[in-house]
């Protein structure tokens, strides 16, 4: 896109001489900072822009906004490092920068947005190594929004912030008037919170489930078995985290209960269950006797979804074509 977000010759000519394994530029990326501090400026909050990330045998580097970070693979092992996908699209690795720099301090997180986030995740997990101490991967899996659900969370915060309006008009003193302001934007803001947060995240050795303030989790050696549900079937079937009808149920070994949880990308949220999860039972099949991609293909033929590993509109030319 006009040269935004590519790798400068000089530099891209220095990381090939490292080894070059995974590069991606041109992609809009955004940078959260917390609590940072560095010589030239302090920052919490987020900043935006296009960039690059590449990896090589011994440096990962990412460059977003006016900065670049290059993270040596070597001393990844003795940092707090956080990185996986958001999604199916989104790659982030999230670290404290007094670990790389002695010159500054804060947590700092980059998003890029790319394709490929999956893939880069995995070219990573190559050369660091799983089960690195301190090193942690996390895929997060956004809550799929029905658009019932959509309408009724927004409607009944558009209700209450107009009977909010009604109500602070009718307070006798502008202190009372201020009161009525906040409860009723607080109240209206909850759902939302709820309605915006919802996500799902399988780290190495936990499934956590946020949604606002609420936070569950479950070690992923409790967990039985997965499979998709949906509508009154569900119900009384494990605790509600999600916004759709079209739910998986998470069920548990050791309790009776479950959790019903609706992940946006629900083969891909099996997929990477059945990873980490080597006797995980997935819609009644074993993923021990499975590889975790064709359970996922599979999953996919049963809700009636395009499998993008099998070619459509396509003769079979495994058949004669008399039965074609």
């Amino acid at each position: 896109m006009l040269g935004l977000g590519k790798v400068p010759r000089a530099r891209r000519a220095a990381l090939e001489a490292e080894g070059l394994v995974a590069c991606e530029e041109g992609c809009p990326l955004s940078l959260r900072y917390r609590k940072y501090r560095s010589p030239h400026f302090r920052l919490t909050g987020h900043k935006g822009g296009f960039g690059w990330v590449v990896l090589t045998e011994r440096t990962l580097a990412v460059k977003a906004h006016w900065e670049v970070a290059e993270i040596p693979l070597a001393a990844i092992t003795d940092a707090n490092l956080q990185y996986g996908t958001i999604g199916p699209g989104c790659f982030f690795v999230r670290y404290d920068a007094a670990d790389f720099y002695s010159d500054r301090s804060g947590t700092v997180e980059h998003r890029v947005y790319t394709s490929n986030a999956g893939k880069l995740v995995d070219a990573i997990d190559a050369q660091v190594g799983r089960g690195t101490p301190n090193v942690a991967r996390q895929d997060v899996f956004p809550s799929a929004q029905d658009r019932w659900a959509t309408i009724m969370v927004w409607s009944m915060a558009l209700a209450i912030w107009i009977g909010t309006v009604g109500v602070a008009l009718t307070m006798p003193t502008s202190g009372e008037a201020l009161v009525a302001w906040i409860i009723g934007g607080l109240s209206g803001a909850l759902g939302l919170w709820f309605w915006a947060t919802t996500r799902y995240r399988i780290t190495d050795t936990d499934l956590h489930m946020h949604s606002g303030p609420i936070h569950m989790r479950v070690a992923l050696s409790k967990i039985r078995s997965v499979h998709a549900c949906g509508g009154v079937e569900s119900t009384f079937r494990g605790y509600a985290m999600g916004w759709s009808l079209h739910v998986l149920l998470v069920e548990r070994s050791d309790k009776s209960f479950g959790y019903r949880i609706s992940p946006r990308d629900r083969a891909g949220f099996m997929q990477c269950l059945a990873r980490r999860v080597p006797d995980l039972v997935l819609d009644g099949t074993v993923s021990a006797s499975t590889p975790a991609a064709r359970q996922a293909s599979a999953f996919r033929r049963s809700e009636g979804e395009p499998d993008p590993s099998r070619p459509s509109g396509r003769r079979d030319s495994r058949r004669p074509p008399s039965e074609v």
